[in-house]
């Protein structure tokens, strides 16, 4: 009717603001995404409406998601705690159930950005001693090579935290919307992020135990939990939700670089397989075309990609 046109007219062209301004004020941001999220799910008189400014403010994550060179801000967690705060202060929340489960996880991803912290290293590169004495040269030439090796591994670290905050938080965002799966990822991920030894290594470098440190792809545990999450990751590039893809991709440059042969061989092998075999051999479901074509009710394209897919990082 009438009246839900205007109205989603209205929060579409609230939604867009963040496309059309590349400065937005730190306090405009906070009301938009508060205004967004009351009508995502806590304005119970449409039930229509609330689904598509859902779509709308996954999409908007999906957004900064996909956009390079930003700066590392989880997005979704701080929508996930507007939420969580919102589904608290409401009396008999029909969120009740889910929000301890949220917050479960949001206290998780503060675990892990805690951790990040303590990866603050400052590499000196002083120009090596080129004097009379060839074995100080050799020694400096060493200590600084042991430095930048330090530096690299730190910075690994740093992107591994950073690929599992992105999924967690995607995932703990979508547990009001799909709530079995989501859980059931969030569950995944916390294994696999034990299983690689991320919080170990961090822990090992705060204590000053550098030597330690230990190469993801040297040891076999690891490595078969890193292949377990890039073959996690594939998988949610299958998934309907423009948000979950994006995400994937952006988690997926995080471990770039300590891919296996083994990843690289069965990545491979899916680019080479036929369309219908490679769909049988990533399990996709059944139902997600329907998904696809759903998600053009709210601006976006049959395939999911969203129309605001340029959007801009708000300076704060």
């Amino acid at each position: 009717n009438k009246e839900m046109f205007v109205k989603m007219y209205s929060i579409s062209q609230i939604s867009a603001m963040f496309t059309y301004f590349k400065n937005i004020s730190a306090d405009l941001q906070n009301l938009i995404l508060e205004f967004l999220v009351e009508e995502a799910f806590f304005n119970s008189r449409n039930e229509n409406i609330q689904k598509q400014v859902q779509k709308k403010l996954l999409n908007i994550v999906a957004g900064f998601e996909k956009k390079e060179g930003s700066v590392f801000k989880l997005w979704s967690e701080e929508i996930s705690k507007i939420f969580v705060r919102k589904a608290t202060q409401e009396e008999d929340s029909p969120y009740a159930e889910i929000v301890p489960k949220m917050k479960k996880s949001l206290k998780f991803l503060k675990t892990i950005e805690e951790a990040k912290s303590k990866l603050n290293v400052n590499i000196k590169r002083k120009p090596s001693f080129s004097g009379d004495s060839e074995k100080f040269g050799k020694r400096k030439a060493s200590k600084d090579l042991k430095e930048l090796e330090i530096a690299s591994t730190v910075e690994e670290l740093k992107r591994n935290c950073e690929g599992f905050q992105r999924l967690l938080g995607t995932q703990t965002l979508l547990i009001p919307i799909e709530s079995e799966e989501a859980l059931q990822n969030i569950k995944e991920l916390k294994e696999c992020f034990s299983n690689l030894g991320i919080m170990e290594e961090i822990l090992a470098f705060d204590k000053g135990k550098k030597a330690t440190f230990e190469k993801l792809e040297s040891n076999t545990e690891k490595a078969e939990a890193l292949e377990v999450l890039v073959d996690f990751l594939v998988g949610l590039l299958t998934k309907p939700s423009n948000l979950v893809r994006e995400t994937a991709n952006s988690a997926f440059k995080c471990f770039a670089r300590q891919i296996s042969k083994n990843s690289l061989g069965n990545l491979t092998n899916i680019i080479l397989t036929p369309a219908e075999k490679a769909t049988e051999m990533l399990d996709i479901g059944e139902g997600n075309e329907e998904e696809e074509k759903e998600m053009g009710d709210d601006g976006t394209d049959e395939d999911g990609d969203d129309e605001q897919e340029e959007l801009i990082p708000v300076d704060e």
